[in-house]
């Protein structure tokens, strides 16, 4: 296998880690807007959700970029 192989399957490897990270934390963020204690709190898991989803449309559109398919299983 030549380096520059590796190399992308390496990237491929991390890039699947990082989006099943993000996906993890959409799922915590939803439970735990639903058992917060006040209004801010909720906004804030709120606005951070947001961000999220928006990296987790940025990781697929990498995933495009470099010819992969975005993972389906972690």
């Amino acid at each position: 296998m030549s380096t520059a192989r590796d190399l992308h399957d390496l990237l491929v490897d991390e890039l699947q880690e990082i989006y099943w990270s993000e996906k993890a934390l959409t799922k915590a963020f939803a439970k735990l807007m639903k058992v917060a204690s006040s209004k801010e709190l909720v906004d804030v898991f709120q606005n951070h959700l947001i961000e999220t989803e928006e990296q987790l449309m940025r990781l697929e559109e990498v995933f495009e970029s470099i010819g992969e398919k975005v993972p389906s299983k972690k």
